[in-house]
């Protein structure tokens, strides 16, 4: 089995080479099966790109892939499925909030044969570490319960950045992504249960970066975007999308 981890980049030069270090020695340690890296660079501005080359020099099964403006974390991970070649696809925050350790648990899932697996941070079984700030906190509870409402989809945590999917059902999910942004999560999700895609959610041991980039604003943009996802995939939008041509198929 070959696993493809796909971590999206954003001027992240301060934490990125320990991040770097530690999915390189994480792979060292592993035996079961082969691994590969993906990092996309979605158009940082900090020297990123410049930061990554010596720290991944000489290592074989890492590839760098680059957009030349920001697109998105959504289109940032897009462009490393369709740049992968393993089995299995599992994304990452590159804080690596959730640690490796949990690759385990989420891939004995995929055995099982599931087909999409999330990580979670609100299942009794997950363990925070480092809480959010109460703002975050509450304004992501409140998120959830709109999300699982207006879109039907049972899981308590689709924001969680630490997902694994079998590499067939990540290609058909990612291939029309219509989100670019924070809520391509719930996209996924929402097509997956459409799909009839098999969805784990799996506890998770998770730890807040201080350095989050997420702001309130974007929760406020997520909410908007998740009556956008109903009505796109509606029997309304779908002919408005047609008619006007406004699909964005993965190119």
């Amino acid at each position: 089995m070959k696993l493809s981890m796909i971590i999206p980049l954003k001027d992240e030069i301060l934490r990125l080479p320990d991040s770097i270090r530690s999915v390189l020695l994480f792979r060292s340690s592993l035996h079961a099966f082969e691994m590969e890296l993906i990092l996309v660079d979605d158009g940082s501005i900090d020297g990123t790109a410049e930061v990554i080359a010596p720290l991944i020099s000489g290592s074989a099964g890492v590839t760098l892939v680059r957009h030349k403006r920001n697109m998105g974390k959504g289109r940032a991970i897009q462009s490393g499925v369709f740049a992968c070649s393993g089995d299995v696809i599992l994304f990452s925050d590159a804080d690596l909030s959730t640690p490796l350790s949990e690759v385990q648990s989420l891939y004995e899932k995929i055995h099982e044969g599931y087909d999409v697996v999330i990580g979670s941070r609100a299942l009794p079984e997950s363990n925070i570490v480092m809480r959010q700030p109460l703002y975050k906190h509450l304004a992501g509870k409140a998120s959830n319960v709109l999300i699982r409402s207006v879109l039907g989809i049972p899981f308590k945590d689709t924001q969680c950045g630490f997902k694994m999917f079998t590499a067939s059902a990540a290609r058909s999910l990612f291939s029309d992504l219509r989100m670019a942004r924070w809520s391509f999560d719930y996209e996924i999700l929402y097509k997956a249960v459409r799909q009839k895609y098999r969805v784990a959610e799996v506890g998770v041991t998770w730890e807040n970066s201080p350095h989050s980039t997420v702001r309130a604003r974007d929760y406020l943009r997520c909410l908007v975007d998740l009556f956008l996802i109903r009505f796109t995939y509606s029997r309304a939008g779908k002919l408005l999308l047609q008619e006007h041509s406004l699909t964005e198929p993965y190119r």
